[in-house]
């Protein structure tokens, strides 16, 4: 399996932006780890030279970690969403087109740093219905939740939630 990394993700990428190094101490870095077949951490072979000091190292791992994880919640999120439109297609309440044009819309507001749901997207353009939008999360063994606080729809697995969950964003109780 080809391993893909975004700059995002590299260690030696997080660290330049953070200006930690500089693109010279990276290159010579990893020209020295490829040269010795060396099984060390890029991190650790700056460090060993003196380039960058363990509460960088520090910084740039908890950086790492929180875009892998955003990387990985997107993902999560995506899969759902497939899947609703998969179930809406199966359900014939939509055609493929009509789920490929809202999931590119989806993009579009993810790249503006937000995100809503595929069925709200879908609802908004009057292309489902609330009763099927239900049917389909009933399907998913979901719930809608709203948030009288921040006035956000939350689905939620129906085993996720006591009576009365939490918003994930606000934390108020939800309806």
């Amino acid at each position: 399996m080809e391993s893909v990394q975004s700059e995002k993700e590299l260690f030696g990428q997080i660290a330049l932006s953070c200006n930690y190094i500089t693109t010279e101490q990276l290159i010579e870095c990893l020209n020295y780890r490829r040269k010795q077949a060396s099984k060390k951490q890029i991190g650790e072979i700056l460090m060993e030279r003196g380039y960058i000091d363990v509460e960088q190292i520090s910084n740039v791992l908890v950086i790492q970690k929180k875009n892998l994880e955003r990387q990985i919640n997107h993902i999560k999120r995506k899969r759902r969403d497939v899947l609703f439109g998969k179930l809406c297609i199966e359900n014939n309440f939509l055609k493929h087109d009509d789920i490929i044009r809202a999931m590119i819309k989806q993009e579009e507001i993810e790249r503006k740093g937000d995100y809503t749901t595929l069925g709200r997207i879908l609802f908004d353009q009057g292309l489902l219905k609330q009763r099927e939008i239900t049917s389909v999360l009933v399907e998913q063994r979901k719930n809608i939740f709203f948030c009288v606080s921040c006035q956000k729809e939350i689905n939620l697995h129906s085993n996720d939630y006591s009576p009365s969950p939490l918003c994930p964003d606000c934390y108020s109780l939800t309806e």
